[in-house]
């Protein structure tokens, strides 16, 4: 695939990202734990202990942003702003974090995904 084709279908790209925080949502609340992967690979999946609340406040919020970016084109250049703006907010939440590396590594989908989605919009 070319990184024409790639920009061309960032928002679907972009919206399927957004989409698996759905499906993490339901891995919790199932407690669909994978008891064959480490506890980091399990942590990567879904994070243990979650808040129920917050977790299904953001599942709604990123399941309706994932089915309408993907239909409408023209929510690109919003999301890619929302999707930068994200991974600012985590690096700066990452500076004198204990769980600083956790957010720097969640923060490069959020990072790369806004970057493709301004160049593509």
């Amino acid at each position: 695939m070319s990184v024409s084709n790639i920009a061309i279908n960032a928002h679907k790209i972009a919206a399927a990202y957004l989409a698996w925080f759905v499906v993490t949502f339901l891995i919790v609340v199932l407690d669909l734990r994978f008891e064959f992967l480490s506890t980091d690979a399990q942590n990567f999946f879904a994070r243990y202990p979650f808040a129920i609340d917050y977790e299904l406040m953001f599942t709604i919020l990123f399941g309706v942003w994932a089915y309408f970016l993907w239909i409408d084109k023209r929510l690109v250049l919003f999301s890619g702003v929302a999707f930068l703006s994200q991974a600012i907010a985590m690096v700066i939440l990452a500076v004198g974090n204990v769980d600083t590396a956790h957010l720097l590594r969640d923060m490069i989908p959020w990072l790369l995904l806004g970057i493709l989605l301004v160049y593509s919009s």
